[in-house]
């Protein structure tokens, strides 16, 4: 699974040094995209599907390698994969600017109103393979410079048209929009988080992201998974929380360890 690769990559690094494991991994997704619009959700499968969170994370995940280990060599190498996927994106914008395609839409294990074509989190999860991507460009070097000017412009759309979205009576982003064109009317941590540690949310919405972060308000769909909840401590760390990250993993690993 694609999505879960890059989490446990991060784990991989750090543990054992597992790099090549990281390696094969983004490998056989990037070759993904000889079958599919966009990486696939599991490699190597006889079961065709999309995951587009899946999709974006894994160029998130060739920055990480790097990072990891500086492998230039292998950045270049994965540098078509990276453009296709993004390029291909941009293809299933939708009148707003937003990613919209009729895939399997999740990101979590939760109540999420994600049933219809266009999805927030996917626009925000396509920012953050567009930031990864951009870091990449600027290690690749001069080669890769109209593609970086691209992706900048694709990035700044898509925030404007995820901003465009913000409710500012639950101060949060819905869902969703339906297939129907109404706005859907579920809202979810996950979009505040995400909107957070990429570097979306608009700054007069900020404090209110945060607070839906820290303190969700009754109604909310809060984060439901380990998977998930890694992209929210990831967004506590980025903002200083560091201390909220260790009493949210001792109160929920505490009541596993206690069974």
């Amino acid at each position: 699974w694609v999505g879960d690769a890059r989490n446990e990559a991060l784990f991989g690094f750090t543990a054992f040094g597992a790099v090549d494991l990281a390696k094969r991994c983004i490998t056989l997704a990037g070759q993904s995209l000889g079958r599919y619009p966009l990486v696939g959700c599991q490699v190597p499968s006889g079961w065709d599907c999309i995951l587009p969170a899946w999709s974006f994370l894994w160029g998130v995940s060739v920055w990480d390698y790097y990072f990891y280990t500086g492998d230039k060599k292998f950045v270049r190498q994965a540098w078509k994969w990276v453009m296709t996927n993004l390029r291909n994106a941009r293809g299933m914008s939708d009148a707003r600017g937003l990613f919209s395609a009729p895939y399997w839409n999740m990101f979590d294990w939760t109540p999420m109103d994600i049933e219809h074509r266009t999805v927030l989190h996917n626009s925000m999860l396509v920012v953050g393979a567009i930031d990864a991507a951009v870091r990449c460009g600027e290690v690749i070097g001069a080669s890769a410079r109209k593609d970086v000017a691209w992706l900048e412009s694709y990035r700044a759309e898509l925030v404007a048209a995820i901003n465009a979205l913000w409710d500012g009576r639950k101060k949060a982003y819905p869902d969703s929009i339906h297939n129907d064109g109404t706005i859907s009317s579920v809202v979810s941590q996950h979009t505040s988080f995400l909107a957070l540690l990429y570097d979306i949310v608009a700054a007069g919405n900020a404090d209110a992201a945060v607070s839906n972060v820290l303190n969700p308000p009754q109604g909310m769909v809060k984060v439901g998974s380990p998977f998930a909840m890694m992209y929210l401590f990831e967004a506590l760390e980025k903002l200083g929380y560091d201390d909220a990250v260790v009493d949210s993993i001792l109160d929920i690993y505490q009541q596993m360890l206690d069974a």
